[in-house]
């Protein structure tokens, strides 16, 4: 499966295996929205890749931090086969 902003390989080692339930296709879906839609978080999944490429090679991880506003949950109802993805906005 392709996926605009995911490396499906890394997603199958951080994500819990739940047969039958495309978790890693709702997440992209989920970024895709975000990051093209008409919002303030319009180009923040861009914003993130270019930073990550860009402070790859830095020897301290905690030279690669960037503050982000983005939030995702992702819930998996394995009984039903339902899988939930969305953006969750920070309470201030």
């Amino acid at each position: 499966m392709k996926t605009r902003f995911l490396d499906v390989r890394n997603c199958h080692e951080l994500l819990p295996r739940a047969t039958g339930l495309s978790l890693v296709h709702h997440l992209d879906e989920c970024l895709q929205q975000i990051n093209d839609g008409d919002t303030p978080l319009f180009g923040v999944v861009d914003y993130l890749i270019k930073q990550n490429e860009k402070t790859h090679n830095r020897p301290r991880g905690s030279q690669r931090f960037i503050d982000s506003p983005l939030e995702i949950a992702q819930a998996a109802d394995v009984a039903r086969q339902a899988v939930e993805t969305r953006l969750v906005f920070p309470h201030n």
